[in-house]
């Protein structure tokens, strides 16, 4: 889904949800096999859930989002493109802050790993998490 406006509900089993320039208050999103990206608002009040039994979820934070995260994966890693602080940790079950908490945001993944990024930096973990980096030394090597 590109460039909706409104609440929405993605399902699929056998395949991976890509949700971008999405300008919702509520937003779910969940795949059996396949990963899970979403590049759109996080309004104050609102609340996403992504989540996938076997496959990665790439999600976008906004400058100046306000939102309380939870984060969990059983058989992945844990990553963000930003510094947060982690306010509790158990196991493979993270939780934090960002601004005031007013949004929900619940991402999980059993046996993928899981991604906060700033918007138009997510879904780039192709090839080890460098698509266009095959030397990954955090360049485009295509330009």
């Amino acid at each position: 889904i590109t460039d909706s406006k409104g609440d929405i509900s993605a399902e699929t089993t056998n395949g991976d949800v890509e949700l971008r320039g999405i300008d919702a208050d509520n937003m779910q999103a969940t795949t059996i096999n396949g990963d899970v990206t979403y590049d759109g608002t996080i309004k104050d009040g609102g609340h996403y859930s992504f989540s996938t039994n076997n496959g990665d979820v790439d999600v976008s934070i906004p400058a100046g989002a306000n939102v309380a995260v939870t984060a969990s994966t059983f058989n992945g890693d844990f990553d963000a493109c930003f510094p947060v602080n982690i306010t509790s940790s158990h196991k493979h079950r993270f939780t934090f802050t960002i601004g005031t908490g007013s949004a929900k945001l619940e991402m999980e993944s059993f046996g993928g790993d899981l991604k906060l990024c700033r918007p138009g930096e997510v879904g780039k973990r192709h090839n080890g998490g460098h698509e266009h980096d095959k030397d990954k030394d955090n360049d485009n090597d295509n330009q």
